[in-house]
């Protein structure tokens, strides 16, 4: 990385990259923050101008694979909890990373972002078996996609957890995706539910993210599952996948 930035670790996971006064964060090497974001998780890039609007975001973003679109989310007032998910639920193929820039920060409703790998590494054997014999079928438009709680990392086969939480019943979302559990009792869905939902917001593993206006986000989708705390409001996000080559 450049010598003109200086680099923080995050607390548990990720690193902070802080740019001198007037920095662009597209003069920092792709190569490097793409092996930073593998190594790190998750890389903030603090303090740099950058790309402005949509169209400049979705050209650099071209640079570090193939893009999807921009999502443009300027998010309604008092936003609910977002369950923790993976990106790429019923899609062919799913993106490894995730470039966040916030055009504006308002309030609350901090994303988060668990680290599975190391959350799998350091469960217990029971544990970890009891995990391996599920899947869930998730329902998405109609089409429904059975994946194991506990999979393989594409790239280096560290074992990571994929798992998409049911929605708030009075949320939004609820309903979405349908959920079947295999490999589990349906009166031991609530207990297993329970268990791993502490288990992906223990502090050990989750880095929770408060926004400012200019942040640059990187995430590895492969390994981590991110999701959003309950009441944000007047906040801006732009997000883009890429799909990288492996």
């Amino acid at each position: 990385m450049a010598a003109t930035v200086r680099l923080t670790g995050l607390s548990p996971i990720g690193v902070r990259v802080d740019a001198e006064p007037g920095q662009d964060v597209r003069a920092l090497p792709v190569d490097e923050l793409r092996e930073l974001a593998r190594t790190r998780l998750v890389v903030l890039l603090r303090g740099f101008t950058g790309p402005a609007d949509p169209e400049e975001l979705a050209r650099w973003a071209d640079g570090w694979g193939s893009p999807g679109p921009v999502l443009d989310s300027d998010e309604e007032p008092d936003g609910g909890r977002v369950p923790i998910h993976w990106d790429g639920l019923g899609h062919p193929e799913i993106p490894e990373f995730q470039i966040f820039a916030c055009v504006r920060s308002g309030s609350g409703g901090h994303t988060t972002f668990t680290d599975t790998a190391r959350l799998a590494a350091d469960a217990d054997p029971g544990t970890l078996r009891r995990w391996r014999s599920v899947s869930v079928t998730y329902r998405v438009r109609g089409t429904g996609a059975r994946t194991p709680v506990v999979a393989a990392h594409p790239v280096h086969g560290t074992p990571v957890l994929r798992f998409h939480e049911p929605a708030d019943e009075d949320s939004p979302l609820a309903g979405w995706p349908d959920h079947q559990f295999d490999g589990l009792p349906a009166e031991a869905v609530p207990g297993f539910l329970g268990e791993l939902r502490a288990a992906l917001r223990d502090p050990k593993y989750q880095y929770v993210h408060a926004w400012q206006e200019g942040d640059f986000l990187i995430a590895d989708n492969h390994t981590l599952l991110h999701g959003r705390e309950s009441g944000a409001a007047g906040r801006h996000l732009r997000r883009v996948h890429i799909l990288t080559p492996h």
